[in-house]
């Protein structure tokens, strides 16, 4: 499916671009098939999505990360904590 997004549609598409991503992830705790079902279905460059989640963790920074990367990176840090 073809879809065009404007910024804040391309935000709110993140959440669900990340528990996909995660879903996917090897020996992931969070198994999320729908989330990989319609993420898999969409005609839409993630690789922007992608970039732009790799360019933030690279910073290092708060400045650029978006609410759901810092809570994403919460939470890989508490399912690590655990599992030590």
């Amino acid at each position: 499916m073809k879809v065009d997004l404007n910024n804040v549609e391309e935000m709110l598409l993140i959440p669900l671009w990340g528990r996909a991503q995660a879903s996917k992830a090897h020996n992931s705790l969070l198994n999320d098939p729908k989330a990989i079902e319609i993420i898999d279905h969409m005609d839409y460059d993630f690789s922007k999505l992608a970039r732009r989640r790799f360019s933030d963790e690279i910073s290092g920074s708060l400045y650029g990360h978006n609410s759901s990367t810092i809570k994403y990176k919460l939470m890989l840090r508490s399912i690590h904590a655990h599992r030590s």
